[in-house]
C-alpha cells in the first residue's frame, strides 16, 4: 500500500490568531491533492473514509485499486480504478453530493444503485445516502462530491433537489463522457503541478469550470427519457443480494431463488449478466470474503485459520487455503498474522488536515 496526501496553503483569515474564538472546531482544509494505492481490498475499503463502504472482491488476483484525488473548498474531485470485479454496499460521504461517470463502459457496464451507467447516465448521490454498485473488471470512474451549498450558488435549489433525489441523471450526446474527462483532467494537473493550488485563482477556476459542467449536464438532460425504473430481473437480483448479506453468505443458490422470487435458471442468466459469475460462484466468494476480513480483524494467539474457515462453511481447509491465495493473493495464515491497521493514511485526511 501506498498513499500520498500533500497539504497545500489555505485562505488567510480575517480574524487575527490571538483574537479567534476559542474552542471552535478546525476549519475545514482547503486544498490538498493524494494518491492512494492498495492491492488488499479491505485496506482500501478502510483508506477510503470518510466513504464508510463494505466492498467484496468477485474476481482473483491482488485488487490493485488507485485513486488520484484534489481537494478544494467546496469539492472532492477523483479518478478511481479497479481492475478487479467488486461489489460495493455502503453510504455516501455525509455534507456531499456525489456526481460520478462510468469510463469504462465499453467493456462492460458498471452497475450503480441497479442502473447501468454509461456516456449518457452520470450516477448520483445524496450526502449520507446508501448506496450500492457492482463494478467489472478493469473499471475507471471519475467522481465529484461537492458541498450542497455551492451546488445551490450556481444551479439554484431545483438543481441540488434533482441531483439528490434519485439515483442518476440521464443526458443526452456525449455529456456524461465529457464530464467524466473533466474531472480526470483536473485531477491529473493538479497531481503533475500541486502547487498551483497555492494560487486561488486555480481554485476558483477549478471549481468555476466544475460548476460550468454541471450546468451543462443538466441541460442536456434527456426530457424524454422514461423514469430510471427496476426491471423485474434487477428487482430479482436485489432481492437475492439482500438475502444472501442478511445470511451473511451462509445460504445456497436454490435459497437465493426462493428469496427473488424467480426459477433458478433465471437468477443465473442474472448474475451472469450483472455480476460476470453464476450465484453459486457469488455465494462462496461472498464468505471467502467474509472469511478474509474477520482473519485480519483476529488475534492470531485467540483464533485459527480452521476455525475461521469451518465457521464460513469452507470444510476442507486446504481447499480453502488455495481459494484464498488465488482470489486474493496471500495465505489465509498470513492474512491471520499481519493485523488490520489501527490507523493509515486516507481520503479523509484531505478533509481533515490543519489549515495555515
Amino acid at each position: 500500500m501506498t498513499e500520498d496526501t500533500r497539504p497545500m496553503a489555505s485562505k488567510n483569515s480575517d480574524v487575527p490568531p490571538d483574537v479567534a474564538p476559542r474552542n471552535q472546531p478546525p476549519a475545514e482544509p482547503e486544498v490538498g491533492v493524494a494518491q492512494i494505492k492498495s492491492d488488499n481490498v479491505l485496506e482500501y475499503a478502510q483508506l477510503l473514509r470518510p466513504w464508510d463502504v463494505q466492498i467484496e472482491q468477485l474476481s482473483p488476483g491482488p485488487f490493485g485499486g488507485r485513486l488520484d484525488a484534489v481537494k478544494t473548498p467546496s469539492m472532492l474531485l477523483y479518478s478511481e480504478r479497479w481492475p478487479r470485479r467488486t461489489q460495493v454496499r455502503g453510504s455516501n460521504p455525509p455534507g456531499y453530493v456525489l456526481i460520478g461517470a462510468h469510463m469504462a463502459w465499453q467493456r462492460s457496464p458498471l452497475t450503480w444503485c441497479s442502473m447501468d451507467l454509461g456516456p449518457r447516465t452520470l450516477g448520483c448521490a445524496a450526502p449520507d445516502s446508501e448506496i450500492g454498485f457492482t463494478a467489472p473488471c478493469d473499471s475507471h470512474h471519475a467522481v465529484v462530491l461537492v458541498t450542497p451549498e455551492f451546488l445551490e450558488q450556481g444551479l439554484g435549489r431545483q438543481g441540488v433537489d434533482r441531483l439528490s433525489s434519485s439515483w442518476g441523471l440521464q443526458v443526452s450526446d456525449r455529456v456524461g463522457l465529457d464530464f467524466g474527462q473533466h474531472i480526470i483532467r483536473v485531477v491529473r494537473r493538479a497531481l503533475e503541478s500541486p502547487e498551483a493550488l497555492s494560487r486561488p485563482l486555480e481554485i476558483r477556476s477549478i471549481e468555476s469550470d466544475l460548476m460550468d459542467m454541471l450546468i451543462r449536464c443538466l441541460g442536456a438532460e434527456a426530457a424524454d427519457s422514461p423514469p430510471i425504473g427496476l426491471s423485474s430481473r434487477v428487482r430479482a437480483l436485489e432481492a437475492a443480494l439482500e438475502h444472501a448479506r442478511s445470511c451473511r453468505g451462509r445460504t445456497t443458490a436454490h435459497e437465493l431463488s426462493i428469496a427473488a422470487g424467480v426459477s433458478q435458471r433465471t437468477l443465473e442468466r442474472v448474475f451472469r449478466k450483472r455480476l460476470g459469475i453464476t450465484p453459486g460462484v457469488f455465494l462462496r466468494l461472498k464468505r471467502l470474503n467474509g472469511a478474509h476480513q474477520e482473519l485480519l480483524a483476529s488475534d492470531p494467539r485467540m483464533t485459527t485459520v480452521g476455525r475461521v474457515a469451518t465457521d464460513w462453511g469452507f470444510r476442507h481447509q486446504g481447499r480453502f487455503s488455495v481459494l484464498h491465495r488465488r482470489v486474493l493473493g496471500e495465505s489465509p495464515s498470513r492474512t491471520l498474522r499481519r493485523s488490520r491497521p489501527s490507523s493509515c493514511g486516507s481520503l479523509s485526511d484531505l478533509f481533515s488536515l490543519a489549515a495555515g
